[in-house]
C-alpha cells in the first residue's frame, strides 16, 4: 500500500473549532426533533409543518455562527474560516499570532485577520523564538507531542515554517545570492466569500413566509 501525497496532506491537516459549539447545535437539533416528533404523534401536522422552518433556521444559524467558524492548519498555510469569508494565509505571510478572546493573525503587510471560532488559549507567543522552541520540540517524544493542546500545534507549524525560512535565508546569505523586488508572500494571501452561506439563509427565510402567514 503506497502512501500518496494526498494521504500525507490529509494527515497533516488539523481543523480547530470550539467543541462546545458542536454540542450546543446537537442539543438544539435534538430538542427540535423531539418537539416535531411529539406534534406528529399527537396528530398535529399543522403545528409540525409551521414549526419545521423555525427549527431549521435556528439550527442553521447556530451552525453558521458557532460550528462553521474554524481554523485549518496544514503544512504550508493557515486557513481562517469565518461565517462569510475564509482567509488562506501562507505561513510566510504571518508576522505573529496572538489570542485576545480569539485567534488573531498579524500579517507582515500590516493586515489583521481575526478568527471567530478557533480555541484561543495558549496562542500568545513571541514570533521568533525559533531556536529554543525547535530544540524543545525535538526533545519531546511522539506521545508527548500528541498530548499538546491543539493551539500549541498551530504554533509548532508556524515556528517550523519560520525555521525553514531562516535556514533557507542563511544558505542564501552564505552563497551571496541577492534578490530584487517585493517578497512573494503578499500575493499568497487569498480571501474568499462563501456565497452559499447567505444563499441557504435566504432560502430558509423564504420558507418562513408560509409559516408566518398561516
Amino acid at each position: 500500500m503506497t502512501d500518496s501525497a494526498a494521504d500525507r496532506r490529509s494527515r497533516e491537516r488539523l481543523v480547530l473549532r470550539s467543541p462546545s459549539s458542536i454540542w450546543l447545535v446537537g442539543v438544539v437539533v435534538a430538542v427540535g426533533l423531539f418537539l416535531l416528533g411529539d406534534a406528529i404523534v399527537r396528530g398535529q401536522w399543522g403545528v409540525a409543518l409551521r414549526a419545521l422552518p423555525w427549527i431549521l433556521l435556528v439550527a442553521w444559524l447556530l451552525f453558521a455562527v458557532l460550528v462553521r467558524p474554524s481554523v485549518v492548519v496544514s503544512r504550508d498555510r493557515l486557513e481562517v474560516v469565518n461565517v462569510w469569508r475564509r482567509f488562506e494565509l501562507p505561513w510566510a505571510a504571518i508576522d505573529h499570532l496572538e489570542s485576545r478572546y480569539q485567534l488573531r493573525a498579524h500579517l507582515v503587510d500590516g493586515r489583521l485577520v481575526r478568527s471567530w471560532g478557533a480555541p484561543a488559549a495558549g496562542l500568545d507567543r513571541a514570533p521568533r523564538a525559533v531556536a529554543e522552541d525547535q530544540s524543545l520540540r525535538a526533545a519531546n517524544s511522539r506521545a508527548g507531542r500528541a498530548a499538546l493542546p491543539p493551539t500549541h500545534l498551530v504554533i509548532d507549524r508556524w515556528l517550523a515554517a519560520a525555521a525553514e525560512r531562516d535556514e533557507r535565508a542563511g544558505v542564501t546569505d552564505d552563497a551571496s545570492v541577492t534578490t530584487a523586488g517585493p517578497a512573494p508572500f503578499a500575493a499568497g494571501v487569498v480571501v474568499r466569500v462563501d456565497w452559499w452561506v447567505p444563499a441557504v439563509t435566504v432560502v430558509l427565510l423564504l420558507l418562513l413566509i408560509p409559516a408566518v402567514a398561516a
